[in-house]
């Protein structure tokens, strides 16, 4: 995409090709991560967020995260507000313009990441999303979990990883490097996912988020797909449990009060470890260019040696 117009000089194109009426003037870039940056759009009719994929990135032709958006929508009122997809007047919803092929969405004014949010309200939150009614395409079905979400990362990535924050002279480093055999025991006992539903499969603090208004907003979807509800669980356990029993217990009892299906390892908090150590990686990278990023990582890195060995070793889990 090197050498390509500015995309905020696109707003007409934008707003002809999803019939958003006229545009009020250039688009603004307003949030960015790997994949994709976002545009907000402004026009005679409303604000639409604008997602422009990165170089060497695709966005999701499948169609599937667009249909489970809207059936979630059409479910259940736990998550309102949420941004939705836009289709344009054929249906469709993406558009080349610019040589990029863009998507977008309704716009939900959002507070940043946080996550300390109420553990109550995530646990209703994520029990509303696992028991909603979903035709998973046979094909998405048949292909099950990617293994990148639950297998054992091992201990020369969890070596690597301590090494890269020692470079970086995290303040934590050291305490990382005393857990790898510890994480690396847990790992030895992870389950391969079962009880396979649609899933968001990408629920941490940077996509569930409080609006302005006060309501917990899910976005991202792209990452949708089949999943064992209780390995997301887990992770939001791990997330927002921000390393406190009581606020662990506090998600794992509203999520089964509001009906989450409750399987007989539903918050072994194990299951959560090949993702959080990827994203151990990407924050260390991260860390390495940006240092403010060493608070988070910290909190994170500190639960981590709160997680117990589970059932495996006679210790409960909430």
């Amino acid at each position: 995409m090197t050498g390509l117009p500015d995309l905020g000089a696109c707003a007409d194109e934008v707003a002809v090709a999803f019939g958003l009426g006229v545009a009020s003037g250039p688009m603004h870039e307003v949030a960015g991560g790997e994949q994709a940056r976002i545009w907000r759009l402004d026009t005679t009719v409303g604000s639409f967020a604008v997602k422009e994929p990165r170089p060497g990135c695709l966005p999701r032709a499948d169609g599937v995260d667009v249909a489970f958006q809207e059936t979630v929508r059409a479910q259940t009122d736990v998550i309102m507000p949420m941004p939705m997809p836009v289709r344009r007047p054929s249906g469709a919803y993406l558009a080349p313009i610019s040589d990029r092929l863009l998507r977008v969405s309704s716009w939900v004014d959002l507070e940043p990441p946080d996550p300390g949010l109420d553990p109550a309200a995530v646990g209703r939150l994520l029990a509303a999303l696992h028991q909603v009614t979903f035709a998973m395409p046979e094909v998405l079905r048949g292909s099950g979990v990617d293994p990148w979400y639950w297998t054992p990362v091992g201990e020369p990535v969890w070596s690597e990883l301590a090494g890269r924050l020692k470079a970086a002279e995290a303040p934590f480093a050291a305490t990382l490097r005393g857990e790898v055999p510890h994480l690396v025991a847990l790992e030895d006992v992870l389950e391969a996912p079962r009880d396979l539903r649609m899933c968001h499969c990408d629920l941490w603090s940077d996509n569930v988020l409080r609006s302005t208004s006060g309501e917990i907003c899910v976005i991202d979807w792209d990452s949708c797909g089949p999943a064992d509800p209780s390995h997301e669980l887990a992770c939001a356990v791990f997330e927002f449990g921000q390393g406190d029993a009581a606020r662990r217990q506090e998600l794992s009892d509203a999520y089964r009060a509001a009906g989450g299906p409750d399987g007989e390892h539903a918050a072994d908090r194990e299951a959560a470890l090949p993702l959080i150590a990827r994203r151990l990686a990407a924050g260390a990278t991260t860390i390495l260019v940006k240092a403010s990023r060493s608070a988070g990582l910290e909190t994170v890195v500190r639960a981590l040696v709160d997680v117990p060995t589970g059932r495996h070793a006679g210790v409960s889990t909430p």
